[in-house]
């Protein structure tokens, strides 16, 4: 084997090795940018609230058991009209903003605003119009046998469209403060990785550098020759 096709199979390990630490760099600073992303979901979230919505939806991990089960006074009255899908403790939901009247029906399970109690996610009980021309909607919690009250239809906020289940206890996680300082950790583990870990020592990359000369010169040396040779032919 010539020397020249030597150096040609080193220059391809090496570009192949440096390929592959490319990739694996994008990837690191991709899943980076996206820890970051996710926190600063997190923190908008905390500080909004229950205000906070992307693109019309939001998601909820339920705190309480208000609504994982059906008071006995009640059972009867849900079995027959079909509302069994009681929420669990750390049920993660995920809700749609409110934009109309006709989208709330009776049954539906909407967070709302009680000026008492602040954001709850309850059950609309009932739905009537008051004499003043006003819809009014009776919220009530499927474990209580009384009603939270009669509110309008500004005090509604969302509606709940899917039950994500249990993952809800991972999310509330992320969400805290401990969670978010996890994300930022992982973040700054990727950006150091692809920018520090895979890079080989300074005598290594001095050698590197002073191979990659030579290889150079050497091609512009074999350039020059054969070029005095067909000028000599």
């Amino acid at each position: 084997m010539k020397k020249k096709d030597v150096i040609s199979n080193d220059d391809n390990k090496a570009n192949k090795k440096k390929g592959k630490a490319k990739v694996s760099d994008i990837i690191c600073i991709v899943i980076g940018l996206l820890l970051l992303a996710v926190t600063a979901f997190g923190i908008t979230y905390r500080l909004k609230g229950q205000d906070f919505f992307i693109f019309g939806s939001r998601m909820d991990v339920v705190l309480t058991d208000s609504m994982s089960s059906v008071h006995n006074d009640n059972k009867k009255e849900y079995e027959e009209k079909g509302w069994n899908n009681q929420i669990q403790v750390n049920d993660l939901i995920i809700s749609a903003q409110i934009v109309a009247d006709t989208e709330i029906k009776i049954g539906d399970i909407v967070t709302y605003s009680n000026p008492a109690l602040g954001k709850l996610t309850h059950r609309v009980y009932n739905i009537y119009i008051r004499s003043d021309g006003e819809t009014m909607y009776t919220i009530k919690a499927d474990k209580a046998n009384y009603t939270d009250g009669n509110f309008t239809r500004n005090q509604l906020i969302s509606k709940v469209t899917s039950n994500a289940g249990q993952i809800g206890v991972f999310v509330a996680f992320l969400q805290s403060f401990w969670g978010m300082l996890c994300i930022i950790g992982l973040a700054i583990i990727c950006f150091v990785y692809s920018f520090f870990v895979d890079l080989p020592p300074k005598a290594e990359r001095i050698k590197a550098k002073e191979e990659k000369k030579r290889l150079k010169e050497e091609k512009q040396k074999n350039k020059n020759s054969n070029k005095k040779k067909n000028e000599e032919n």
